[in-house]
């Protein structure tokens, strides 16, 4: 549980607390619990008990059509599969997406790239802190306590897509020393404890909102509806709302051993349930993709702290390294 410690952004060079979030008193005011960390691939081992035994690894899906009341779906190992429905929730790069959606519009860059990693240590503030943003100019660095001694990290920096072409054994010490070398003793603590092989670097892509997600029984869910910035924590969030969305839609369908309605009626109940489950869920995704690429323009803005120090002479200021408006007005003064 990380909502009722301290959370927020602090200086990336003088490690000083620039904002915090109070994650506890709105949870409490509605009667939730605070925020809690819980580790993806464990996460995905609770799904995985719950659907059983029927989860097929290593083929990718490369064609799919309606016929009649069923789709049938093409897989890359040559075999196909029928069903009342289709649901694809295969990522940002949906091959899903690309069979109904004529367009075929790609990924658009994000204007950053990503370095996450998992660092094995303590921090002497791991008690009281669970969220932690050191920002910096057009760089900023992310760490969360994950629990079992671990600290998750992700570095975001303005750099061009393919620019970054530094093997990953050399990625550490590349952050450590060019893009953080002056930065907080905490940063440094946790790049000097992170295997490399749990290091990795990716460019950051998403989308604009688009509000068609469903073509008569076939869908889209998560990334493949809606990829976002990763800055408000809200990608596996917003697919997990999806699902929830997508299976209360389903559930209001005439059952076996129910009284069923007319046969067209029927025949168009699984179409209308995922217009219903797209229209139910399009504009707060879209908010929250919006609201996820503000909150990376905003980190990527941030400035340090100016210190005023005052020279000699009365009239002049010197804000730090003297700015070429002071050094323009030394003539005048």
């Amino acid at each position: 549980v990380i909502g009722d410690c301290t959370n927020g952004l602090k200086d990336g060079l003088s490690d000083e607390w620039f904002a915090t979030f109070d994650l506890d008193s709105p949870a409490r005011r509605r009667g939730q619990v605070s925020s809690v960390v819980i580790d993806r691939p464990i996460l995905q081992d609770i799904l995985l008990e719950k659907v059983g035994h029927c989860v097929t690894k290593g083929c990718e899906v490369v064609g799919c059509r309606e016929v009649g009341q069923r789709v049938v779906v093409e897989l890359s190992d040559g075999t196909t599969h029928e069903a009342d429905m289709l649901v694809g929730s295969d990522g940002i790069k949906s091959r899903v997406r690309d069979l109904f959606d004529p367009t075929r519009r790609e990924p658009i860059w994000s204007g950053y790239t990503c370095v996450a990693g998992m660092a094995y240590v303590v921090p002497h503030d791991l008690k009281e802190v669970g969220y932690k943003v050191w920002v910096g100019p057009r760089k900023y660095f992310v760490s969360v306590d994950v629990g079992g001694g671990r600290i998750q990290w992700y570095a975001f920096l303005n750099i061009p897509p393919g620019t970054v072409s530094i093997e990953r054994q050399e990625l550490v010490n590349w952050l450590r020393n060019e893009q953080f070398a002056e930065w907080a003793a905490d940063v440094h603590l946790l790049l000097d404890h992170s295997p490399i092989d749990e290091v990795e670097q990716r460019d950051l892509y998403d989308r604009p909102p688009d509000l068609q997600w469903s073509n008569g029984r076939v869908c889209l869910l998560g990334d493949a509806a809606h990829p976002m910035m990763p800055n408000l924590g809200q990608g596996g969030g917003m697919a997990i709302e999806d699902a929830l969305i997508l299976g209360q839609e389903l559930a209001k369908l005439p059952r076996h051993g129910e009284e069923q309605p007319h046969p067209f009626a029927l025949r168009d109940s699984i179409p209308r349930a995922l217009r219903r489950y797209n229209q139910n869920r399009v504009l707060r995704a879209a908010a929250v993709q919006g609201l996820s690429r503000i909150s990376s323009a905003f980190l990527f803005q941030y400035q340090p702290p100016i210190k005023l120090e005052w020279s000699p002479s009365p009239r002049l200021v010197h804000l730090g390294p003297r700015s070429w408006i002071t050094r323009a007005c030394q003539g005048f003064l």
